[in-house]
This record gives structure tokens, sequence and C-alpha cells, in this order.
């Protein structure tokens, strides 16, 4: 048992996220790239880093919880337990793990995770901090209801618009005119992003739903960015198991420390933008699941 989970955590290849942000990125940024395929290729890399959120999340768990065979947690997990164990380290909640931790918070996982020991202790302690502050913005991201709901909408039937949008205002002189010249005030603006619908229940008790148009804009040198950190982090748990397994491994860990800081270059400003349809139903006028099923069998008789 103990040498099938070295054998799968040496096989890992936590550096494929990164190679796909160096791939794409450069690929997006070609002046021989068409606008066409620079918009398709943004959708991979959206999709590439929710895909590295979860195998980070998933191998981080696996790391908490079964640190002595991970690839059987791998096998079992599903994504809620995902989405209920990232929830519970972001409110810093206790769960069963194998680290010795009464608080799971990412700043003590971190401390765990990351056993480094240096002479310089302020840069020891600077760095197991960083690292859980990324986490913790990964954690943010992955557990975000508009950015869960736009990966679906990607991966399951790509129903989805490509492209951003402009989010701009300015004052009116009169009410529903445009004043000429008017200088405005840009609050989001991004050339790739996606339009997609979600679904909200009008009624507590009855199944009747709305559907509503979201937008939200990316930053293509955040993801990439991104993704090179989650390759990063990736490597630092196999390492931390390795060295449970009685290998010699180091750490992988920035020169420059500012790398695993918020990304705030070519931000692309506000990133979720939606208007909703404000209607009022009447509960008690609504058909109830019966009358409804009853209602349907009528319509479609063979």
């Amino acid at each position: 048992m103990k040498s099938r989970n070295l054998t799968f955590i040496e096989n890992l290849e936590a550096n494929y996220f990164e190679f796909q942000a160096n791939y794409l990125l450069s690929s997006i940024e070609s002046d021989e790239t068409t606008d066409s395929e620079k918009s398709h290729l943004s959708i991979t890399l959206r999709n590439t880093y929710s895909h590295s959120l979860e195998s980070f999340f998933a191998i981080l768990l696996a790391a908490i919880q079964a640190p002595d065979l991970v690839p059987a947690w791998l096998l079992k997990y599903k994504n809620r337990d995902l989405y209920k164990l990232v929830d519970k380290i972001q409110e810093g909640k206790f769960f069963r793990n194998k680290l010795g931790l009464k608080e799971c918070s990412f700043k003590k996982i971190a401390d765990v995770i990351l056993s480094i020991n240096l002479e310089d202790k302020e840069k020891q302690k600077n760095i197991k901090n960083k690292f859980a502050s990324l986490w913790n913005r990964f954690a943010s991201d992955f557990s975000k209801k508009s950015f869960q709901d736009e990966y679906n909408s990607i991966k399951h039937g790509f129903r989805i618009t490509e492209g951003g949008f402009d989010l701009r205002f300015t004052k009116e002189e009169k009410p529903g005119e445009t004043p000429e010249d008017a200088e405005f005030r840009t609050l989001g603006s991004s050339k790739y992003g996606s339009t997609y619908f979600v679904t909200e229940q009008v009624s507590p008790n009855k199944p009747h739903y709305m559907i509503h148009e979201n937008n939200r804009n990316w930053s293509l040198k955040r993801y990439a960015r991104e993704l090179v950190l989650v390759s990063n982090s990736i490597n630092n748990i196999q390492t931390f198991i390795k060295l449970k397994h009685g290998k010699k491994e180091n750490y992988s860990i920035p020169q420059d420390l500012s790398f695993l800081d918020v990304y705030l270059e070519d931000s692309s400003g506000v990133t979720d933008f939606n208007f909703r349809d404000n209607y009022k139903f009447n509960d008690e006028a609504l058909l109830g699941r019966e009358e409804l099923i009853k209602s349907f069998d009528e319509v479609f008789q063979p």
C-alpha cells in the first residue's frame, strides 16, 4: 500500500497546469492567432483554471484525510464533498484529519504541509502565511456561486456566449438621454468573458423557475498566473507526502514571494454583472407538482 501510494504521488503531473497556462497565454498573445481563435483559447484557459482548482483541493484534502492512500480518497470523493470541506476550512472549523489539527484553517494546514525549517524564522513564517493566503484566494474563487455556474455552463452542454462586457456610467442631465460628449467612468471591461443563464426558483414550495442572464469578465493574465501557482502548490503537497514516506525532497518556493500575492495588473475591474427581472408571482396561483404532471400528461399524449 505504501509503495502504491508513493508511486502514484511521484507520477502526478503537477506541472501540467503551468504548461497549459504558458501555452494558452502565449497563443492568445501571438499576432498570428486570429481574434476568433483567441476567444476560443480564452475559454480553454478559463476552463483549465476551474479544473486546476478542483484538482488542487482534491489532492490537498486527500493529503489531509488520507495521506497514506491518496488515490483511494481521490477515487471516492464527490464534488459536494470538496465544496463542504473547503467551506469548513474557510471558516476554520474542525473535520476529521490525519494532520493532528483541531482547527482546520488554511493557516494551520499550510503550517503542517509546508514543513520547511529555515534559519530565518521570519521568512519561514512569511512563506507559510503567503501560501495560506494564496489557498484562501483559490477557495474564494472555487466556492463563488457565479464561478461555479459559469464553469458548469462551459463543461455541460457548452451553453455560454463568448465575450466580456463593458460597464460604464455617467450622470444624466435629462432622464433617458445620454449627454453629448459625456465623460464615462469605467467600472469593468474585458474583451474576454462569457454570458450564461442561471435558474431561480420563484416559489418556495412549487417547481416553478425563472432564468436570468449573467455576465462575467475574465483577466487571462491572472488566470495564467494562478495556474502556475496551482502547479506550485500541488508540487508542495507531493513533497509533503514524499517526506512522510521517507523520501528526500525540496519544497517549491518562489524566489520572489510577491509572486504569491494577488495579481492586480490587467484587472478587468467588475467581474460579475447581471440584470434581474423583478417579477412578482402569486404563489397560490401557481400549479403544484401533481397538477403540473397532470397537465403535462394531457399535453404529451401519444
